[in-house]
Parts: structure tokens; C-alpha cells; sequence
């Protein structure tokens, strides 16, 4: 779409209509980075069971890294390998923290600017088939 009214206007049906079927949605002003990983944080500490980001950017799994505590409900991080020409990733954000460690996380946090990205597979290169499942759901 390259006219930016026909974007907006296109976004606004879609909210008005995930909304109508009691989808909660919202609208980033700023970085959605930080909207996704907030959100995400939130609905992970309310109690109402896990919580799953489908995203590819590993700034919002560094920042979920860093970010969860044991107090919460299990995250997942679900990556699309089509963009990568991979395998989906669903990650255990819990299984895969507590595998670095809080200063490998704390480090990663660190990095999370448009200077230094690191991919999906370099943080997992710790042992990626304990840390993410297939579409079954089941750990690899």
C-alpha cells in the first residue's frame, strides 16, 4: 500500500474488527519493540496463562530474556523461518533464560540497538533442540 491514508485506514478496520471478536489489540505510537515486550510482560504476570510473540525480531527476545521472572506464566517466542528460509522457532523464553544465565542475558539486553543484532540461531547456539518446540507443541 503506498498511499499512507490507505494504510492508516486499513489498520483502523482491522483493529475495529479484531476488536468486535474480543481480540485485544494495540496501536504503537513509538518503538513497538517495546509496546510487544511490555504487553507481552504484562499478560505473562496476570495470571491468565502463557503467552506466545510471534515475532522475528531478536531485540523483542532479548528484551523478553532480560525482562521475565519466575512469577510469571511460561513466554514463547514464535519466529518464522520463511523469512529466514528456516525451520519456525517456538521458543521457551524460561528454558532458554535459564540456559544463558542472567549475565549472558543482561548482555543481551545490552546489545538490543541498530548497531549490533544478533540472529536467532547465534543466541541458541547453546543448544537450540532443548529450547524450542515444532508445531505440536512438543520440546525438540
Amino acid at each position: 500500500m503506498a498511499n499512507t491514508q490507505n494504510k492508516s485506514d486499513f489498520v483502523s478496520m482491522l483493529i475495529q474488527s479484531f476488536r468486535s471478536y474480543g481480540i485485544l489489540t494495540y496501536q504503537s505510537v513509538g518503538d513497538a519493540d517495546i509496546d510487544i515486550v511490555s504487553i507481552a510482560i504484562e499478560c505473562a504476570s496476570s495470571g491468565n496463562g502463557s503467552v506466545t510473540v510471534y515475532c522475528d525480531d531478536t531485540d523483542v527476545l532479548s528484551m523478553l530474556l532480560y525482562h521475565r521472572s519466575d512469577h510469571m506464566a511460561e513466554i514463547f517466542f514464535l519466529s518464522d523461518g520463511k523469512k529466514n528460509k528456516t525451520q519456525d522457532k517456538c521458543i521457551n523464553v524460561r528454558l532458554l533464560q535459564e540456559k544463558l544465565g542472567f549475565e549472558c542475558c543482561f548482555l543481551m539486553i545490552m546489545m538490543t540497538d541498530d548497531d549490533c543484532h544478533v540472529s536467532i540461531e547465534e543466541i541458541l547456539v547453546f543448544g537450540v533442540s532443548v529450547y524450542y518446540t515444532d508445531n505440536s507443541g512438543s520440546l525438540r
